[in-house]
């Protein structure tokens, strides 16, 4: 499909950083490229402790990486089969997969089990997905005592077999299996807490065109360097992560998300060692840092971040007095204010869809929380009744089609006007795996008057001068006496009620009161509260969301630190915790003794 020729001409001899080409439409003629032009460049830096062990590549050694990985596998036997990858977060899990991807094959990334819930979850992901093939390294052989049982349950022709890379790779020739852009490259599996598992088809032109689209809406930068330590299974850690810095050219420092909890001053730590420019993370993160974080380390560990330009924010609700609380602590440490951006997007649409322009302030609007309810965006002022800010998510990226939509008429709608998001654009994913009629109800919806298919985001949100701004889920809204109330609102009341419980999480959810709609909370506490503090602390929340709801709640639930349940990337899973409140099954706090 391509040749060594091909990739070296006058045309294509151009640095993507500069420009990116568009003769180059998969990641293999990527890596080939960049390993013949830029070979001695920094490509991954890993650290394996979050602090001083590391280990580097540059793009030759990735290259070298994949060579060996692809001389390991029989790639005639998996060229257009799944084969599921399970590594732990580092150089082995990158090199693991780009070979996958560059030898023909589909890629099923999937966290390694750590538990009898992930080994069910993996377990779903092997049957949904029907692999020919299980990649796992040593790491995960010996950490993960329940995999021998799982293996010994699966279906005989799923092999399962031990991966080893080398993190000093010696040279060697490398030729990947020739693929055609819109052929399937990996099934992204959902982090979503309902139902079956659902693999997203991305193909090779679905990843090359939306880190085109990451591209141009970045502000052009040849000093860039990234930074992540989000788990490189989902969108936002392995495409933003990971394969946009190779698609554009700057190196990347990365740890791994144990490091990163166990310690969150590690991230700022790796950012001010290094000078890096660019990171992100989802919502919980800057409140964990904000929350966890405290002035003496940020003094003892010399912390500066005027090297950040943008520090992305998405992967879940953006929650606009965190933004304002991080900006706070961290402003006087260097961080500029311009460095904040909001994006949104989904494993549907690759992953990005829109986000603040670089260079800009963060955009935080305050709207008439009533008028919102109504489906309606009126502006209001900081300090009015009812006024509640909402934070943009920018604007559209390049491909993209997005509309708001009454989902029950399928009418677009005007500016300023609450509705479903849709999407469209040739970064939208081809469907979910062997879910046919699934993907009729999600991908090919279109609105009154067109032949146009868009994909129906399950997001409400609404367009104000151009730009997005997401409210909730349609799904996780709860409707008491027809007022459509969103559960990130309850939650946050819950969480800044002024009471003295160390409070982190909160999940809020609809519930059945005989022929009435009403909505559970679940709080979790931190310590060991008695009987009549935790008695305390329900009453405070209860009329916490009673005064500013005007509803109250069916039931607050105090719960124990880690008892809500999240997905690996750290979301809040409300269905999984309601399914969890009704089969009373979340764990409890036992009576204080007399």
């Amino acid at each position: 499909m391509y040749s060594e020729t091909a990739l070296l001409t006058n045309e294509n001899t151009e640095r993507l950083e500069s420009k990116p080409n568009s003769s180059l439409t998969t990641f293999a003629e990527i890596i080939r490229y960049r390993a013949h032009n830029e070979g001695d460049k920094e490509a991954f830096s890993y650290y394996f402790d979050g602090e001083d062990d590391s280990v580097s590549w540059t793009y030759r050694d990735l290259k070298n990486a994949i060579a060996h990985v692809s001389q390991q596998l029989n790639t005639e036997n998996i060229v257009g089969k799944n084969v599921v990858l399970l590594f732990e977060p580092g150089l082995a899990f990158i090199a693991a997969y780009l070979a996958t991807i560059c030898s023909g094959a589909i890629a099923v990334p999937s966290h390694p089990p750590m538990g009898k819930r992930q080994i069910k979850r993996l377990s779903d992901l092997i049957q949904d997905s029907r692999p020919s093939l299980v990649l796992y390294s040593d790491i995960v052989k010996h950490s993960t005592p329940q995999l021998e049982s799982l293996i010994e349950n699966t279906a005989p022709e799923v092999k399962f077999e031990t991966l080893n890379v080398p993190m000093q790779p010696k040279e060697l020739e490398w030729q990947p299996h020739p693929v055609c852009p819109h052929d399937t490259a990996m099934l992204q599996y959902t982090s979503a807490s309902t139902g079956d598992p659902k693999g997203v088809q991305l193909s090779h032109d679905n990843l090359v065109k939306n880190s085109e689209s990451i591209y141009n809406w970045l502000e052009p930068h040849p000093s860039r360097k990234g930074c992540i330590w989000l788990p490189p299974y989902h969108d936002m850690g392995l495409l933003g992560g990971i394969m946009q810095p190779l698609y554009a050219g700057f190196p990347l420092v990365f740890m791994s998300p144990m490091h990163f909890v166990q310690q969150p001053i590690r991230w700022l730590k790796l950012i001010s060692k290094h000078k890096l420019t660019t990171t992100g993370a989802p919502n919980f993160a800057f409140q964990l840092c904000v929350d966890a974080i405290t002035p003496k380390e940020l003094v003892e560990a010399e912390i500066d971040l005027s090297s950040i330009r943008e520090i992305f924010c998405g992967s879940e609700p953006i929650n606009a007095a965190t933004m304002s609380a991080f900006e706070e602590k961290f402003i006087p440490y260097g961080l500029s204010p311009k460095a904040i951006n909001p994006c949104y997007g989904m494993a549907e649409t690759t992953l990005f869809v829109s986000g603040k322009q670089a260079g800009t302030s963060l955009n935080k609007k305050y709207f008439n929380k009533e008028k919102l309810k109504d489906g309606k965006a009126l502006l209001s002022e900081k300090g009015q009744p009812n006024a509640q800010c909402v934070v943009s998510c920018g604007k559209l990226g390049s491909h993209f089609d997005l509309q708001i939509v009454d989902p029950d008429k399928q009418q677009q709608l005007e500016e300023e006007q609450v509705g479903e998001i849709w999407v469209s654009g040739p970064c939208l994913s081809k469907g979910y795996w062997n879910q046919q009629q699934l993907n009729e109800k999600a991908f090919n919806n279109k609105l009154v008057g067109s032949e146009h298919a868009y994909y129906r985001t399950g997001d409400l949100g609404f367009i104000h001068n151009g730009e997005l701004f997401v409210t909730g889920r349609i799904k996780d809204l709860i409707i008491v006496r027809g007022r459509n109330l969103y559960p990130q609102d309850i939650e946050r009341t819950a969480l800044s009620t002024a009471i003295e419980a160390d409070k982190q999480f909160a999940a809020a959810f609809s519930v059945k009161n005989e022929d009435t709609e009403s909505f559970v909370v679940v709080v979790e506490l931190k310590g060991r509260p008695t009987d009549a503090q935790r008695m305390q602390y329900k009453v405070a929340i209860t009329a916490a969301i009673t005064n500013e709801f005007n509803v109250t709640p069916f039931d607050v639930v105090l719960v124990p630190q880690l008892s809500i349940p999240r997905t690996t990337s750290g979301k809040v899973q409300r269905f999984a915790c309601k399914t969890a409140w009704q089969a009373n099954l979340l764990r409890q706090f036992q009576r204080s003794r007399k």
